[in-house]
């Protein structure tokens, strides 16, 4: 007998990336910790935010924020319907200004080939915690 799926969420999925994040798929490995553990995962839990919910990855420049001109960007999502929801806003110590945003595809940021091996290591982590 299969075992019933539950429903993805957003409260699911939040808890669920939580633990799925580790220092081994973080952007900024010297950055991470387990106090903070979506650090540097932004751009992955977007892709694995659309495989579940749809819509849109969204991207700003971090480039002129004091502080956090080395991590560069930060992306989110647009789900269908329109809301814009940040599932790794937590990482952000302080309150991040209003970004401009821009769509970015899910081929333009797997081109970059530590991203794509980031993000099959987390969705493969995260697909075992279902």
């Amino acid at each position: 007998m299969q075992k019933e799926q539950e429903e993805m969420t957003v409260e699911r999925f939040l808890a669920l990336i939580r633990k799925a994040a580790r220092k081994d798929t973080s952007y900024d490995r010297a950055g991470w910790s387990k106090e903070n553990p979506l650090w540097g995962h932004c751009a992955i839990v977007a892709l694995l935010a659309q495989d579940h919910f749809g819509g849109v990855i969204l991207r700003g420049s971090l480039e002129n924020i004091p502080g956090l001109e080395a991590v560069r960007s930060h992306y989110w999502n647009k789900l269908p319907g329109g809301q814009h929801i940040d599932f790794t806003i937590e990482q952000f110590k302080e309150k991040l200004p209003k970004l401009k945003s821009t769509t970015r595809s899910r081929k333009k940021i797997l081109s970059f080939p530590d991203v794509g091996k980031r993000y099959q290591r987390f969705v493969s982590r995260f697909n075992k915690l279902l």
